[in-house]
C-alpha cells in the first residue's frame, strides 16, 4: 500500500520544473500532478491511455474532441485514449 499527500505532492511537482511530476506508476495506471500557470495553454497531444484530470484549484475551460466546456476547482474530466485535447 501506498499513502500519498497532495499538498507534498504539489510541493515536489513546483519544484521539479515541469508541468508534469508522476509520483506512481503501476503496470496498468500512472498518477501524477499535472499543473498549469493561469492562463496557459495545454501543450499536450492526444495520449494512447485514458486519462482522468481532477481540477484542484481555480477555473478554466477544457475542450476535448471537439467538445468545449467549463471546468473549476472539484471538476473531474474523463479524457479516452486517443481523443484531442
Amino acid at each position: 500500500m501506498d499513502i500519498f499527500n497532495v499538498d507534498v505532492l504539489i510541493k515536489k511537482s513546483l519544484t521539479s520544473g515541469d508541468n508534469y511530476h508522476e509520483f506512481l506508476r503501476s503496470d496498468h495506471l500512472s498518477v501524477g500532478i499535472y499543473t498549469l500557470s493561469i492562463g496557459q495553454i495545454d501543450p499536450q497531444s492526444p495520449h494512447s491511455e485514458d486519462e482522468v484530470y481532477f481540477i484542484r484549484s481555480g477555473q478554466g475551460r477544457i475542450r476535448v474532441a471537439g467538445e468545449s466546456r467549463a471546468v473549476e476547482a472539484g471538476s473531474i474530466v474523463y479524457v479516452p485514449a486517443l481523443a484531442t485535447h
